[in-house]
């Protein structure tokens, strides 16, 4: 406010604010979307809830220099899931989907961020972090001397009763699938462990299975393939350089159409809830209705389109690529092979 108070700004707020979240340094609190929340602005002090460390999973990455800010772009990406909109501070946030919790918390001066899960859909919720995780990193130029790895938990005997169990860097287990190997041994018992129920006791059933298709054996990696989901682009090629400047409305409503089957398939397998589909229908009818929306509107508009594109990819990554999927039209995955998703994500920039 001190600074938005000078002169020069006199006029420009909304576009300020725009910047801002298209930058993914502020969100609008669900109910209240004239009120936004600047993560870096919370309190460094932790707040007070319950968490028992029964049936959890973990997951940790580590980095060789860590760039500021990944957890606080989180926080803006799945705000939606925070728990009760409270549960959030500078480095650590406690998100909460479909009877499951995960706490992800950054520990910046050891640089790594921490991430553990609990409840029934435990794996699906961390597989949802783990994946905004990774495209976060993806807009950094980590190579060889700047390294984030992903860390995965032994689930050897051992490991299981330990406080501290062995972390088997993710690169590794990609890297041994690609050669054909089926077991790993464990660096602290020294008990061989399966690879697929590594990833199994962490991620989605779905995911993973993606993922051994992604690195067949004799398959060479490259290191932009050190992702859980394979290359970031593989399925949404996202040109950030190449943003339509106007708002269409025309070409809006015509890309939302297979957007909106996309969405009623996911509601079809139990992907997003009822809740959430009724919500993104009424925004879709009156994104229908509004030609000329002003620009409070649009941000609206933005921040659910953004976050539902965000899950329309989750649901691709899963099952288009499989190429076996009857629950998504033939004619909406023609539109995905054009781009078609890439488009509507340049449409939904520009608003």
């Amino acid at each position: 406010d001190e600074i938005w108070k000078e002169g020069g700004y006199n006029g420009v707020f909304d576009e300020m604010l725009t910047l801002m979240e298209r930058f993914e340094l502020c969100y609008a609190l669900p109910n209240s979307p004239n009120e936004f929340i600047v993560p870096q602005l919370l309190s460094p002090d932790k707040p007070s809830y319950n968490w028992d460390d029964i049936n959890q999973i973990r997951l940790h990455y580590r980095y060789t220099f860590m760039p500021k800010g990944i957890v606080t772009r989180l926080i803006v990406r799945l705000n939606r899931l925070i728990v009760d909109q409270k549960t959030v501070w500078q480095s650590c946030v406690v998100f909460e989907s479909e009877g499951a919790q995960a706490e992800v918390s950054e520990l910046y001066h050891n640089r790594y961020i921490h991430i553990k899960s609990k409840g029934i859909n435990r794996k699906a919720l961390m597989t949802i972090i783990t994946h905004q995780i990774d495209e976060i990193n993806s807009t950094f130029d980590f190579d060889e001397q700047l390294k984030v790895s992903q860390l995965i938990p032994c689930n050897c005997t051992t490991c299981k009763q330990a406080e501290s169990p062995y972390f088997f860097p993710k690169e590794v287990l990609n890297k041994a699938m690609s050669v054909g190997r089926k077991n790993l041994q464990c660096q602290d018992s020294f008990d061989g462990v399966s690879i697929r129920e590594l990833f199994y006791d962490t991620f989605d059933r779905e995911v993973i299975e993606h993922e051994e298709e992604a690195y067949p054996k004799g398959r060479e990696l490259t290191k932009h393939e050190y992702h859980f989901h394979g290359p970031v682009d593989s399925v949404i090629p996202y040109n950030q350089g190449n943003i339509i400047q106007q708002f269409d409305h025309r070409t809006l409503i015509q890309e939302l159409k297979p957007f909106k089957q996309l969405i009623e398939a996911e509601k079809e397998v139990g992907y997003i809830s009822r809740e959430e589909y009724e919500d993104l229908i009424d925004i879709l009818a009156e994104i229908q209705e509004t030609p000329d929306p002003k620009e409070g509107q649009k941000r609206r508009w933005k921040r659910w389109l953004g976050t539902a594109a965000t899950s329309v990819s989750n649901f691709i990554k899963g099952r288009f690529e499989k190429g076996t999927d009857t629950v998504i039209q033939e004619e909406v995955k023609a539109w995905l092979k054009e781009g078609g998703l890439e488009k509507l994500m340049e449409l939904i920039s520009s608003f």
